[in-house]
């Protein structure tokens, strides 16, 4: 069953080299999935009733919390794993990580850096609603779920506003790479 976790291990920014892109739900294969349903029975013909769970999950914090305990020290598994053998290899300039959870987990223990990539919560509420067909209230319920952008800020070290076009983001995340082309 695949559940979006949306952790991506990338390598290799660098326009010559190919770029290496791996999702990062070993979490939600068959080592999770058994607790995952038993506890929730969110299970439909097999797989994730998504939004039953996502519903459940963003409504009460001890099933979030308790859903996060499962989930992401798999995911976490999975990223070191990514990284060492990446690391082992001896090939990639640079090795990018995106997930959930990363202030939360303690990623900053295992990454150099940590990028908060910012949209004011009345855009992300549009996007929300016009790329997955999420009601005020289930976006309301994603918000609350998440820290403060002030925490966030504090805990990055680049911030990227996403506010503008796909274009301008991907201007800004190309200049604050730059740097580690020196390297």
């Amino acid at each position: 069953a695949y559940m979006g976790c949306r952790t991506r291990v990338i390598g290799n920014v660098d326009k010559d080299h190919e770029v290496v892109v791996g999702r990062g739900n070993l979490s939600f294969t068959s080592i999770n999935l058994p607790r995952l349903g038993l506890r929730y029975g969110k299970l439909l013909n097999g797989h994730f009733d998504k939004e039953a769970l996502g519903k459940m999950i963003f409504s009460d914090q001890d099933k979030r919390d308790c859903l996060n305990s499962i989930v992401h020290p798999a995911v976490k598994e999975y990223v070191r794993q990514q990284q060492k053998l990446e690391s082992e290899k001896g090939e990639l300039d640079l090795l990018i990580l995106e997930a959930a959870l990363l202030i939360e987990e303690k990623y900053n223990e295992i990454c150099d850096e940590l990028w908060y990539i910012y949209t004011d919560s009345s855009v992300r509420r549009l996007r929300l609603k016009e790329s997955r067909g999420y009601s005020d209230e289930k976006i309301d319920n994603i918000l609350a779920s998440q820290l403060s952008e002030e925490e966030y800020k504090k805990a990055c070290q680049v911030v990227i506003d996403n506010n503008g076009t796909f274009e301008e983001s991907a201007a800004q995340i190309e200049n604050a790479l730059r740097r580690y082309a020196h390297e």
